[in-house]
């Protein structure tokens, strides 16, 4: 099927649905899409926290899901 082909049908069956339900769920993944196009940048305090994992794991700084999942459950305890 050619590109332009598919984008006509696909306007065409939108154009036809009634449900606004699934006029909504449509939307939201356009929507997702375009924004999955755009690229975030860091902030130097988002660089600052990559670097310091990094850093970690280099040195062999881990933690399993579980032993993480205990330390974040000790943590909302206090």
């Amino acid at each position: 099927m050619v590109y332009n082909d598919l984008k006509d049908k696909i306007v065409n069956k939108i154009q036809s649905i009634e449900n606004e339900a699934l006029l909504k769920e449509i939307y939201q993944i356009l929507h997702l899409e375009s924004e999955a196009e755009q690229v975030y940048h860091l902030t130097a305090e988002e660089r600052q926290a990559v670097s310091e994992g990094l850093e970690d794991y280099k040195k062999g700084k881990l933690y399993s899901s579980s032993q993480a999942n205990d330390i974040i459950e000790e943590w909302r305890k206090k």
